[in-house]
């Protein structure tokens, strides 16, 4: 529901940049971590950076999301996300 709080002609970047951020919303847990925790965490947020992106791109062309597929590589599952209709 995050993203329906933009309006469509929002720009994907800002919508991104808003999606990343309010990630501690949604893991609170995570910013009690211990520094050898570090490492973790950067990776999963990295992680989720393909599917945020293509989800705010699709919201910005005023197209229903499409989730991930975990029988896909990385590169036909971002292609997929983010131009499939």
């Amino acid at each position: 529901y995050l993203f329906q709080t933009f309006c469509n002609s929002s720009h994907p970047m800002a919508i991104m940049l808003a999606a990343v951020g309010s990630l501690s919303a949604f893991y609170p847990d995570l910013l009690k971590f211990k520094e050898a925790d570090y490492e973790l965490t950067a990776i999963r947020m990295i992680a989720k950076i393909p599917t945020i992106a293509a989800m705010s791109y699709k919201y910005s062309i005023g197209q229903p999301f499409i989730y991930p597929d975990n029988s896909l590589d990385f590169t036909e599952n971002f292609l997929r996300m983010m131009f499939a209709t």
